[in-house]
């Protein structure tokens, strides 16, 4: 694992002057560092699937021609992304927010 996991896993049983081995400090390190990982995986996960619909519809419906100051207004007979639903929209919301999908 990393060497950040050594230096905490050391200083952690020399602060405590405890009767585990460093090595059972190591894995319990190793083991948070894994869980914690797996939580942001989780959570880069959730937020890219919040701006799934508005990436599409950047991808196929917004032009070269317009500027990041334009107001996007669907053109529904020209579009060619899926609509963005509110749904869409509390989904992207809750994801910024940490909460769970709306």
């Amino acid at each position: 694992m990393s060497d950040h996991v050594d230096r905490y896993a050391k200083a952690a049983f020399d602060h405590a002057r405890a009767r585990l081995p460093l090595e059972v400090w190591k894995q319990h390190f190793r083991e948070f560092e894994e869980v914690a990982l797996a939580a942001k995986d989780a959570e880069l996960a959730k937020l890219r699937d919040a701006l799934e619909p508005f990436a599409k519809v950047a991808e196929h419906d917004i032009g070269e021609s317009e500027t990041d100051d334009d107001l996007f207004r669907p053109m529904m007979q020209h579009n060619r992304a899926p609509r963005l639903t509110v749904g869409d929209m509390r989904k992207a919301l809750a994801a910024l927010a940490g909460g769970s999908d709306a």
